[in-house]
């Protein structure tokens, strides 16, 4: 079930990538959209990639509007406290009903990470058109 605060954050950054789509098909001089021109660029509380919080924007070049960002983090409460149960079936039937919800979602490797921002703008265009 959807909050709302991201209901509006969804609509909010649904209207930038419209935006952002508009303003490339008027530069273009075209009707068709054939992609788009996007920036990503982030930042950690803490120097290097041993910082647990960080946050992580793209940004559209033609109307300067955020068309997605996303709060990373590499740590989960409530995995820590799993922890200790990690090999155990308790742990498994655990895991499934909060995998999903799980406030770790970042992985210090560079590569996956520039991936991760190239879908960002693709995923919010997408969960935005469900929301409308």
């Amino acid at each position: 079930m959807l909050s709302a605060t991201d209901i509006a954050r969804d609509r909010l950054l649904h209207k930038s990538v419209e935006e952002e789509n508009q303003k490339t098909l008027e530069a273009n001089n075209s009707d068709e959209l054939d992609g788009l021109t996007v920036s990503g660029d982030g930042s950690w509380r803490k120097r290097g990639f041993n910082s647990l919080y960080g946050v992580s924007a793209i940004i559209g070049h033609y109307s300067g509007q955020v068309g997605d960002l996303l709060v990373k983090s590499s740590y989960c409460k409530a995995c820590e406290s799993w922890k200790s149960k990690f090999d155990t079936e308790e742990y498994a039937e655990w895991f499934e009903t909060h995998a999903e919800n799980c406030s770790s979602n970042h992985d210090a490797t560079v590569r996956r990470e520039k991936r991760r921002r190239m879908r960002c703008w693709k995923c919010s265009s997408d969960r935005n058109q469900s929301t409308e």
